[in-house]
C-alpha cells in the first residue's frame, strides 16, 4: 500500500483538509498528517489539540521554524538600535523602512501562518497604506479585525497617531 502524507500549518488549511484526511485514513492505514506552524506554536494558538479531538491518526509534529528564511533577525537588530521616539520626525521614505521592520518582526509571521501577507505601499505622514497578499487578500476579517490589530501594533510601537489604510 502506498504512503500518503498531508501537510498543514494553519487552522485554515486544516479546515480544508480535515474531511479528506479522515476519509483517506479509512481506506489507507499508511496515511499521515504532518502538522507544523500554528498547530504546534504556543504563540499562534497551538491548535494540535483540535486535530487530536478529530481522531486523526498518524500525526507527525514538525517544528520547521528553525529552517525558515527571512529578514527577521536583521529587522530585530535594526529596531533594537532605533529610538522609536524619533519616528514622527523621519521622512516618509525612512518611515517605510521602520514600518517594514516592525511588521517583519511581529505581524508578517502571523499572517504567513494562515497563508497570507502584506505589502507596505507607502507611508505618508501618519498614514500607512498596505495591500494584503495571498489568503489575506480575500478574507473579510482582513479589512476589519486584522487591520485594527496592525494599526494598534504600529501605534504602540511607533506613533499613537498612525492610521493604517488598505490600498485599492
Amino acid at each position: 500500500m502506498k504512503k500518503i502524507l498531508f501537510i498543514t500549518s494553519s487552522r485554515a488549511d486544516y479546515g480544508l483538509l480535515r474531511n479528506v484526511v479522515l476519509e483517506v485514513q479509512k481506506l489507507n492505514s499508511h496515511t499521515y498528517l504532518m502538522i507544523t506552524g500554528s498547530h504546534i506554536s504556543k504563540e499562534f494558538g497551538e491548535t494540535i489539540s483540535e486535530i487530536k479531538r478529530d481522531k486523526i491518526k498518524n500525526i507527525i509534529e514538525a517544528d520547521l521554524t528553525k529552517y525558515e528564511e527571512g529578514d527577521n533577525e536583521v529587522s530585530a537588530s535594526m529596531l533594537k538600535d532605533f529610538d522609536m521616539e524619533k519616528y514622527p520626525q523621519l521622512s516618509d521614505d525612512e518611515k517605510v523602512i521602520i514600518v517594514e521592520a516592525v511588521l517583519d518582526e511581529s505581524i508578517r509571521p502571523a499572517l504567513a501562518n494562515d497563508g497570507g501577507g502584506l505589502e507596505v505601499i507607502e507611508v505618508e505622514g501618519q498614514i500607512v497604506r498596505i495591500r494584503y497578499q495571498g489568503a489575506c487578500g480575500g478574507c473579510p476579517s482582513s479589512t476589519g479585525g486584522t487591520l485594527r490589530v496592525i494599526e494598534n501594533h504600529l501605534r504602540s510601537q511607533l506613533d499613537p497617531e498612525i492610521k493604517v489604510h488598505t490600498y485599492t
